[in-house]
């Protein structure tokens, strides 16, 4: 995906500098963090790990349980992960737009 957003992305932010749109090149930052950040492989590599050694830990009797237990741990970190980023970015978005509020042309460089 990164590839397919890479020249937009760029464009964008050729755009806002030149419209010294500093606020709006901050939100574009934030999106760009989410979507193309490497925090998803490292998402994929901890997903990957754990379905291992879930996989791994089948072969030895631990108990009843443990096999449900371990999937939901899995589920629940890697799905907790994606939700904590998705935060960020939204709040990342509403504190750019807060600033945006208050002090808009100030933070543009075109109020002196």
């Amino acid at each position: 995906m990164a590839a397919v957003l890479k020249s937009p992305i760029h464009q964008s932010y050729v755009k806002y500098g030149r419209a010294k749109e500093y606020v709006e090149m901050e939100k574009l930052r934030a999106a760009e963090r989410y979507l193309t950040g490497k925090w998803q492989w490292w998402r994929f590599a901890a997903g990957a790990i754990l379905a291992v050694a879930m996989d791994a830990l089948s072969f030895f009797d631990l108990g009843p349980g443990f096999a449900q237990g371990s999937i939901c741990f899995c589920v629940v970190f890697v799905e907790s992960w994606i939700w904590i980023m998705r935060a960020k970015k939204k709040i990342s978005l509403r504190a750019l737009d807060d600033l945006s509020e208050r002090y808009g042309e100030k933070l543009t460089g075109s109020a002196a």
